[in-house]
């Protein structure tokens, strides 16, 4: 196989194809490969996967309650919206990134009401749907979930266009 790391990867300074190869191995070597696995095998120092994690157990700490408070974030959801019932939750907060800066989680009803923060937030859902997408390709079944993604892609970079 060929390895390469996806757009914008963090891990884009090392080897895809080492790591890539290595975990293949190590999958085989372990009959299956879970991200305990990868663990175990990167506190090795001569593991490729080594030096993709942080060692130093404060700073590593401090990162996984940031991606914590990011999952708090991404999991809450409203039932409300202003006066008006809701017959699925949706979620309380979306990240929105202010003039390239660092992302503002913004509530919904704020999102709702800017012209600017609801375009932002429709061209992340497309990204996103547009990297499911990439994803399930070779599944053919989703032929026209996929086709309606482009559909709306279409429609509103029209829309922006005008």
């Amino acid at each position: 196989m060929v390895y390469q790391w996806k757009e914008s990867s963090i891990f884009s300074k090392h080897n895809a194809q080492t790591i890539g190869n290595h975990l293949e191995e190590l999958r085989n070597k372990k009959n299956g490969l879970s991200p305990t696995d990868v663990v175990e095998d990167a506190t090795q120092a001569t593991s490729p996967t080594h030096n993709c994690f942080e060692w130093d157990n404060d700073k590593a700490a401090e990162k996984h309650r940031l991606q914590q408070a990011r999952q708090l974030l991404d999991h809450i959801v409203i039932l409300k919206l202003e006066d008006k019932e809701l017959t699925t939750p949706v979620r309380a907060f979306y990240s929105i990134k202010r003039d390239g800066k660092q992302t503002d989680y913004t509530p919904i009803s704020i999102v709702l009401n800017s012209e600017a923060d609801r375009s932002k937030l429709l061209k992340s859902a497309l990204r996103e749907a547009g990297q499911w997408k990439k994803r399930y390709e070779s599944l053919e079944e989703l032929a026209k979930v996929f086709e309606a993604i482009e559909e709306v892609k279409e429609e509103f970079i029209l829309e922006v266009a005008i």
